[in-house]
């Protein structure tokens, strides 16, 4: 994998996890571009942002961040153009989740991660329909999200060894002060 800076993060679904993904990244003064289908996503986002900073900046862990640098967008092609890391976070659906993952692959650079906070199913099952199933491994997040900086790396039979270690060396700089 080409080493990359993290500059904008890509999150596929936000509900509790991705708007607790959005946050976090925001406080690390990542930009974030977000998709997800329901009408209440983007309050959903908001209120968590607007609950969780204080205690962030509380707590130390806002670096250089904005909270407004996010924007949603329609469609999964739009979120992942130009993304330095993808997170999916939809429903624990298996059958919804590789054809999320397919759909992500097709459009996201070839050399991006895509992690999945599945906590159940198999990475091996998400790949199962990716053109680049290399990439592809479970980033698990501990919640809440925003505030522990522990995830759980997992990757599935063809997921590369470079993958895996690239985003054990590299995550850190979205969790980490």
């Amino acid at each position: 994998m080409e080493e990359r800076t993290y500059e904008q993060v890509a999150l596929i679904g936000a509900g509790v996890i991705g708007s607790g993904w959005a946050t976090r990244c925001l406080a690390k003064g990542l930009s974030v571009v977000l998709t997800d289908p329901s009408a209440d996503a983007r309050s959903q986002v908001q209120n968590t942002i607007e609950g969780a900073w204080p205690v962030l900046e509380d707590s130390g862990l806002v670096s250089q961040g904005d909270p407004t640098n996010f924007r949603f967008v329609e469609t999964i092609r739009e979120a992942v153009e130009g993304a330095d890391f993808i997170q999916e976070n939809v429903p624990e659906r298996e059958d919804l989740k590789i054809e999320v993952h397919e759909t992500i692959d097709r459009y996201a650079a070839e050399d991006v991660v895509i992690a999945s906070s599945s906590s159940g199913l198999l990475p091996s099952r998400l790949q199962d329909q990716c053109q680049y199933p290399d990439r592809i491994l479970i980033g698990h997040p501990f919640a809440p999200v925003y505030l522990l900086p522990l995830v759980e790396i997992v990757g599935g039979e063809k997921t590369s060894p470079e993958a895996v270690s690239y985003t054990h060396l590299t995550l850190p700089t979205i969790l980490l002060v």
